[in-house]
């Protein structure tokens, strides 16, 4: 199959035919989902996004306004991956007074990814295989970049898929690891794995994966130390074009905030300190969990006598490893995930494993294979696979929307209460702030701190956070979690990196139910997965408590 030779031989090139309905279907999917998107309220448009989404927004909004890459207005961030920022930035240069269309355009340009990596999952499998495993494919990804979830989040997770899909394309047609590749070739794989990283930037570790790889798989007779300076001057072409691409954003982060990571990254990392956590958001385990199964693939291979990778790594050095690049993902994808379990101590997303998806739709593509090859090709059992795929994605798609619900709605209406009833001077502080800072458009502070400035940070470490609110002008002090019924609600704000968690540094609000200026619609947040009643709730902040922890 993908890694190695093909368990059903000589399979047949799809017919031009094929390809038209495939194109069609894609083509006709998207369309009647943008004919929906621009004909139904925002409210409807609201439920795609990631409340995280909005951080982007917020600051594309800002630097089109002139304010600089600022989320409240107030204090430089550089909290979100850089090219997805670059991208969106022309939609709202041309959208600077309808946030509304914005989203909807944005919709329309993830629309569009969608399809592109949908069409590319779609050669990169059939030409290689059947058409039977191509359909296949295309239905493993809709189960891992489900529009729920993934492709029409508002995140960059659209575009780290378009781009990992094309690589591996790409691969195909150029054979980006060959010795014999031209320069033209490995300026093009530098191109790519720089527009990789700038998507998504913990994709870095996919360049890490492919450095490993290239130095344990490398054909030269020499040792590791004179392997890696001829690999380097062979891949010269390679580096510098890496370089050229990602270096701009990482010179502007270093220079602006002294740091080479966004401050989201940097706030949920313990590095290098270990700091072992399975915090995974539920959202996650689809992605852990086929990852694991290919961990303990791999594990067979090595441990079998006549196992794949033990003949490539032990045996048979020289044998020809095909589709290379597939592994270097998912090396990537397993550095990726130690790193996330040894230092990553919160807030860890489905949208932080997009990258892994090529390597898990290929990895359920060469089972499929498998049973089919056991089960002598039989019309049958390739009957039976694509409807229990179908099946997969009708009732995973049913479990999301049930559970994900509306609950951003509930924000969006107080931001509209906000904007009708205080001052455009008037701030706000609340966690999870991405809808309400967006649609309110008062300038909010987010009190998690990953779209902050390293100021908050500091300001929460020396218990001056007071003096940080008087200076922003803070107003309103907001939380989307509150129990409708509560008597006292209690919000702490931690000064992180993780490390600190076990002993936080911060401070506690206290709000009184009579202090509350506002408090929304009751709504169940995550129904299936959490099954709790909350009403987004406002308090005065002359009337609160914020107390040093």
């Amino acid at each position: 199959m993908f890694f190695k030779e093909p368990a059903i031989t000589a399979p047949p090139t799809p017919q031009s035919g094929l390809d038209t309905i495939v194109a069609a279907c894609l083509l006709a999917s998207g369309l009647g989902f943008l004919i929906y998107i621009f004909a139904t309220p925002i409210e409807n448009t609201i439920y795609f996004f990631s409340d995280d989404a909005y951080y982007y927004f917020n600051v594309a909004r800002n630097i089109v306004a002139g304010n600089g890459s600022s989320f409240d207005g107030y204090n430089l961030s550089n909290g979100y991956h850089p090219l997805w920022m670059l991208t969106i930035l022309p939609i709202y240069y041309f959208t600077a007074s309808s946030p509304e269309l914005a989203l909807k355009l944005i919709l329309l340009l993830q629309t569009l990814l969608t399809i592109a990596t949908f069409w590319m999952c779609w050669i990169f499998v059939s030409r290689q295989t059947t058409t039977h495993l191509g359909l296949i494919a295309l239905l493993a990804l809709g189960i891992f970049a489900s529009p729920w979830v993934l492709a029409f989040n508002g995140l960059e997770s659209s575009l780290v898929l378009c781009i990992s899909f094309a690589i591996l394309v790409l691969d195909r047609q150029h054979d980006f690891l060959s010795e014999t590749a031209p320069t033209s070739t490995k300026l093009l794989l530098g191109v790519m794995l720089g527009l990789l990283v700038l998507a998504r930037l913990d994709s870095a570790f996919v360049v890490i994966a492919l450095s490993i790889y290239m130095l344990i798989f490398s054909h030269r007779r020499t040792n590791q130390v004179k392997k890696v300076f001829v690999l380097c001057r062979e891949y010269l072409a390679t580096i510098i074009a890496f370089f050229i691409v990602t270096a701009p954003y990482f010179i502007w982060n270093h220079t602006y905030f002294g740091h080479l990571s966004p401050i989201s990254g940097m706030l949920k990392s313990s590095f290098p300190i270990p700091h072992i956590s399975l915090s995974f958001n539920a959202g996650a385990l689809p992605y852990l969990l086929t990852f694991a199964a290919s961990i303990i693939w791999a594990a067979a291979s090595l441990l079998h006598p006549n196992g794949y990778l033990r003949r490539i790594l032990l045996s048979e050095p020289t044998v020809p490893v095909k589709n290379p690049l597939i592994i270097v993902f998912w090396l990537g994808c397993l550095i990726h995930v130690t790193w996330t379990l040894l230092f990553m101590q919160w807030g860890v997303y489905q949208w932080h494993f997009a990258f892994y998806i090529p390597a898990l739709v290929l990895f359920l593509v060469a089972g499929a294979a498998k049973i089919t090859t056991l089960l002598n090709n039989s019309p049958a059992i390739r009957l039976a696979n694509l409807s229990m795929m179908s099946l997969a994605i009708l009732g995973y798609s049913l479990l999301v929307y049930a559970d994900k619900s509306s609950h951003l709605e509930y924000r969006y209406q107080a931001a509209l209460w906000a904007k009708q009833h205080t001052a455009p001077t008037d701030t706000f502080a609340l966690s999870d702030a991405g809808v309400f800072a967006y649609f309110s458009e008062r300038s909010t502070i987010n009190l998690d701190g990953l779209i902050n400035s390293y100021e908050f940070q500091e300001a929460i470490k020396s218990h001056t956070l007071d003096g940080f609110f008087a200076r922003k002008n803070l107003r309103y002090v907001a939380d989307a979690y509150t129990k409708c019924d509560y008597d006292q609600r209690r919000i702490a704000i931690y000064a992180y990196p993780a490390k600190n968690l076990r002993q936080p540094i911060g401070y506690t609000i206290t709000a009184q139910k009579e202090d509350e200026v506002f408090q929304g619609t009751p709504f169940l947040y995550r129904p299936l997965t959490e099954d709790r009643e909350i009403c987004f709730t406002i308090w005065d902040y002359a009337d609160i408590d914020l107390i040093p922890r």
